[in-house]
């Protein structure tokens, strides 16, 4: 993150999460019964992107959707994000052109840049998703 910080430009990072509750599992997430929890991490995303500092966005919630009843509360906060995003004139990023947690950033740049770490990889990897051209 502090690599991805540091070549965009920006003094600081704010996390902002999909899906705000601290889960006792990950098994637990996709039986759990919790709508209402989606809506508030709306609230905590937009407190992010409302911050007068807030001068990008770097996508990072993962790249597969969950399984059972969370598949469709998952979706339907990825595309409100998108269309918030894409109404506001801060820079949009993706890692390795998807929303790739940084956890996942190794194995894309073992991937793709065979040799290369993440912090000499990052200029190649960073880029702007398809729905920032939306505005």
């Amino acid at each position: 993150m502090e690599t991805a910080r540091d070549f965009l430009g920006c003094e600081s990072t704010t996390v902002a999460n999909l899906y705000p509750a601290t889960l006792p599992n990950t098994n637990a997430f996709p039986v759990l019964d919790d709508e209402s929890i989606w809506e508030q991490g709306r609230a905590g995303i937009l407190d992010a992107l409302d911050l007068d500092d807030a001068a990008a966005v770097l996508l990072g919630y993962g790249v597969s959707p969950p399984t059972g009843r969370q598949r469709k509360n998952y979706l339907q906060q990825v595309k409100w994000v998108e269309d918030e995003l894409a109404t506001r004139d801060i820079p949009v990023w993706t890692f390795g052109g998807r929303p790739a947690h940084p956890s996942r950033w190794h194995r894309i740049v073992h991937r793709e840049s065979p040799g290369e770490t993440v912090e000499s990889a990052i200029a190649n990897h960073l880029r702007q998703p398809a729905f920032q051209a939306r505005k």
